[in-house]
C-alpha cells in the first residue's frame, strides 16, 4: 500500500476514527499542538455516521492525512493508517483521548538515547466525559516487570504508546480476529520481540467514557484479553497458537449464544457489570477528592456512582463521611483499614 508522506518523517500518528464526534476536535488539537513537530497524523474515517467526517474535513492542516472508507472494523481502520506510515516511529491514539503538548517530544528522545527499547508508553491521567479529573493510573516501568506483569494484565494505555515501525511491521500490526483488546494482544506480541518501557511522567490523558469500548463492552473485551493471554502463553511455550480452535472456544459461544433465554440473561449480567464499573470507578475519584479536602466534588463523584449503581454501599457510607469536619475525615484516613476501604485508585 502507498504511504501518504513523500518524505520520511520522525513520527507517524495514526487513528481511527467511528463516530467520535463528541471529543474528536479537542484529541486533534492536542496532536497537532505538539511542541515536536516533525510527524504525521493519519485518520482512517471506518464509515462514520455522524458529522465526524465533516469535523476532520474542517481542518487545513499539512501534517493531517484523512482516508475515508466503509465500516470495516477497529482492527482493519487502524491497520490501513499503519500501512500508510512513513515514520521511523508510530503513535497511536484514540479518538476521545488527549496528549499533553511534550508528549511526542519526550518519547522521541527517549527512544532516540535507547536504542535497545522497541515500545514506550507512559503514565496516564484519567478525566470523565465533563473533564473532571478522576486519578493517575499507575504505571509499571521496566521492562522487567512489564515483561513479568503483562500476561496477567494490559500495563499499558493504549493511547500512550510509541513503538519502532520496523518492529510494528514485524508483528504483523494488529491481529484482525480481535474486535476488542486488540491492544493488548499487539502489546503481548512486541514485548516478545523486544524490550519495552513506561515512562512515569503523566503525558497522556484518558477519557473514562460511559460509552467507550472499556466499560460498554467490558465482558467482551475481557473475553478477547483472555484469548490475547492464551496465545501468548502458547508462543512463549513454543507451543501453536491454536488460534481459530481458542477464538472458538473463549469467544465463539459467547458471541453466539446457547439460546434467547441465556442470551438475555447476559445481557443483564452485562448491564450489571457496567454499572458497577463506572460506580467503583466514580467512587474511586470521589474518595481521592475527599481526602484532598475538596468536599463538594468529592460529592459530585459519589452521586454520580450512585447513579449509576444505586446499590453501591460504599458511596453512601462515603457521604456519610463528607458531612464531617475534614479534620475528622484526616484522622479516619490515618486509620490502615479505612484507608484501603477508601482509596479505589
Amino acid at each position: 500500500m502507498r504511504r501518504l508522506s513523500e518524505n520520511m518523517v520522525k513520527v507517524s500518528v495514526i487513528m481511527s476514527a467511528y463516530n467520535c464526534e463528541r471529543y474528536l476536535r479537542e484529541t486533534i488539537d492536542s496532536i497537532l499542538n505538539q511542541t515536536f513537530n516533525n510527524f504525521e497524523l493519519i485518520i482512517v474515517n471506518d464509515g462514520s455516521t455522524d458529522s465526524t467526517r465533516e469535523i476532520l474535513e474542517s481542518y487545513a492542516d499539512s501534517r493531517m492525512h484523512i482516508v475515508n472508507q466503509k465500516n470495516m472494523g477497529i482492527s482493519k481502520a487502524k491497520n490501513r493508517a499503519a500501512a500508510l506510515s512513513s515514520g521511523e516511529y508510530v503513535a497511536v491514539i484514540d479518538a476521545d483521548d488527549i496528549w499533553l503538548p511534550e508528549k511526542l517530544g519526550k518519547q522521541v528522545n527517549f527512544l532516540d538515547e535507547h536504542s535497545d527499547i522497541g515500545l514506550a508508553g507512559t503514565a496516564t491521567s484519567v478525566i470523565d466525559k465533563k473533564g473532571r479529573f478522576m486519578g493517575t493510573l499507575r504505571v509499571v516501568e521496566t521492562n522487567e516487570q512489564i515483561q513479568d506483569a503483562l500476561l496477567k494484565d494490559n500495563c499499558f494505555s493504549h493511547s500512550s504508546i510509541m513503538l519502532r515501525k520496523s518492529i510494528f511491521e514485524k508483528v504483523g500490526y494488529y491481529n484482525e480476529e480481535f474486535d476488542y483488546s486488540l491492544d493488548y494482544d499487539l502489546l503481548l506480541r512486541v514485548s516478545e520481540r523486544c524490550r519495552v518501557w513506561n515512562i512515569p511522567e503523566v503525558l497522556t490523558i484518558w477519557r473514562f467514557n460511559e460509552e467507550g469500548v472499556s466499560v460498554n463492552k467490558h465482558s467482551k473485551q475481557m473475553k478477547y484479553a483472555s484469548l490475547a493471554r492464551v496465545l501468548a502463553k502458547n508462543r512463549r511455550n513454543a507451543r501453536d497458537e491454536n488460534l481459530v480452535a481458542n477464538k472458538e472456544r473463549i469467544i465463539g459461544h459467547a458471541d453466539r449464544g446457547i439460546c434467547k433465554y441465556l442470551s438475555f440473561m447476559q445481557g443483564l449480567l452485562d448491564l450489571w457489570n457496567k454499572s458497577l464499573l463506572l460506580s467503583k470507578a466514580y467512587y474511586g475519584s470521589g474518595c481521592a477528592y475527599l481526602k484532598k479536602g475538596d468536599i463538594d466534588l468529592a460529592r459530585q463523584f459519589y452521586f454520580t456512582s450512585l447513579r449509576c449503581n444505586f446499590l453501591y454501599i460504599k458511596s453512601y457510607i462515603c457521604l456519610f463521611l463528607s458531612i464531617l469536619p475534614f479534620r475528622l475525615i484526616r484522622i479516619l484516613y490515618s486509620f490502615k483499614n479505612i484507608n484501603a476501604f477508601l482509596i479505589y485508585f
